[in-house]
């Protein structure tokens, strides 16, 4: 629940500094955004979550095809079984 929370944040996040100038693309918008994710990126353990909570983010700002990230998703959950 926290973690979906903190998701829906750091997806704000991205949206909202999206729309800032872009003077500010290497300084407060690029730490905002590394804060953010920094918060979903935390809760969970080990980096190939923390990848994942990344590769989910991704998904949903529509950043890359979606159908790219899940294949990569897809395989992550296999290798983990």
């Amino acid at each position: 629940m926290f973690w979906q929370k903190s998701m829906d944040l750091t997806k704000s996040v991205y949206f909202i500094s999206a729309e800032m100038n872009s003077d500010e693309k290497f300084g407060l918008i690029s730490q905002i955004r590394r804060a953010s994710i920094s918060i979903p990126s935390n809760i969970v353990k080990g980096s190939a979550f923390e990848l994942q909570t990344q590769l989910i983010l991704i998904k949903n700002l529509k950043i890359i095809e979606e159908k790219k990230i899940s294949y990569i998703l897809e395989n992550m959950l296999k290798s983990k079984k």
